[in-house]
């Protein structure tokens, strides 16, 4: 086997460990996917359901805003997980493009060594005019793909998901104070 060559499967195999991870990590989304919406959608209209005799509480409105919290955390949730799915979308396809970009980088290493068999070992002009050539042809094949972009699309997705996977918390923790504090007070009115 040819050093290139073992470099080569070398790299393929790196691209299919990260294939199969990448498949991994989109079925784990999407399952957990379905389990969170569902988890606060039935907290939220359980919620809803609770309080409603309890509407002539002057503090009615902290349920009010306690169950606007917890829509805006199921709401903050769904475009989160839109979010990170695009973001497996990116990840897929520059995986995609750098499998790609390795195959045609192959082709054009085994098409040197198809050129070097047919030359003479001692034509070291035209020798070296092939490795150059095939050199400008790998190098044309790197500069066709736009990796900064790529990594850039990816952070600037990543920073939109992290936004989000806060603000669903932080809905989420002003939904359950302000349904806990509207509870205990209707407790107390309650014990009266």
């Amino acid at each position: 086997m040819d050093k290139s060559d073992f470099y080569f499967d070398k790299l393929e195999s790196i691209l299919d460990k990260e294939q199969a991870e990448l498949l991994q990590t989109r079925r784990e989304h999407h399952s957990g996917w379905d389990s969170h919406i569902l988890t606060l959608s039935t907290a939220a209209v359980g919620f809803s359901f609770t309080f409603l005799p309890l509407s002539g509480s002057t503090l009615f409105w902290l349920a009010l805003v306690g169950i606007l919290a917890f829509v805006l955390s199921v709401v903050f949730s769904t475009v989160g997980f839109l979010v990170s799915d695009r973001g497996l979308e990116l990840a897929s396809e520059s995986h995609l493009a750098r499998r790609l970009q390795q195959d045609r980088v192959r082709h054009r290493a085994n098409r040197l060594k198809r050129e070097m068999e047919n030359l003479k070992p001692d034509d070291s002009k035209n020798i070296d005019g092939a490795r150059e050539q095939c050199w400008k042809d790998v190098e044309k094949i790197y500069a066709e793909r736009d990796s900064a972009k790529e990594l850039e699309d990816l952070n600037r997705n990543n920073k939109r998901v992290n936004f989000l996977n806060r603000a669903r918390t932080y809905s989420f923790l002003v939904g359950v104070i302000m349904i806990t504090i509207f509870s205990l007070c209707n407790i107390e009115s309650f014990a009266k």
